[in-house]
């Protein structure tokens, strides 16, 4: 009888003291940890969709393709040498849009369009359009139970498309 006496006379304040590394490591191991690697992948994502748009926006605004390209592929490797976490073996392609401002199919190149006919911006508007191929390093490397996890503990592939409408269509020509 005195056993059950002692059990109902306890304080309940000790228990905070046994519950507290349980509950530590579930936040931090099972919380933290994850949304603090999923937010360092989206900001190398988004420093990525940033680099591509700023090298679109250079070739964009060249005065030629081939300087297009040039500036294109200079941006690309000065912005992503700028940020950690981004695969530096990525690469990117430029192509010339023609969309017919009537409507109908897009025509894609990726070298420069012939003289003749000359490029009309009546007739239809005119884009560069780059693509790259990279990978985003994740939070942690090696192995996760033996696994490799995209995004947790191996790179995850990234395709970012942006296109800007062309500044000098005379330019695409040379």
């Amino acid at each position: 009888m005195t056993l059950y006496m002692k059990r109902k006379n306890r304080s309940k304040n000790g228990t905070i003291l046994a519950e507290f590394p349980a509950t530590m490591y579930l936040i931090f191991i099972g919380l933290f940890i994850p949304m603090m690697a999923l937010a360092m992948i989206g900001y190398r994502v988004s420093m990525v969709y940033f680099a591509v748009r700023d090298a679109c926006y250079q070739a964009a605004k060249s005065p030629t393709f081939t300087l297009a390209q040039t500036n294109a592929a200079a941006t690309w490797a000065k912005d992503k040498a700028a940020f950690t976490g981004i695969d530096a073996t990525s690469t990117e392609i430029i192509y010339i849009i023609t969309q017919p401002i009537i409507g109908g199919p897009e025509n894609k190149t990726s070298s420069k369009l012939p003289l003749t006919p000359a490029p009309d911006p009546s007739v239809n508007a005119y884009f560069i359009r780059l693509i790259a191929q990279t990978s985003v390093e994740p939070f942690f490397s090696g192995r996760w139970e033996g696994m490799k996890v995209p995004g947790l503990t191996a790179p995850i592939p990234v395709t970012m498309v942006y296109q800007c409408y062309v500044e000098n269509t005379a330019g695409l020509t040379q």
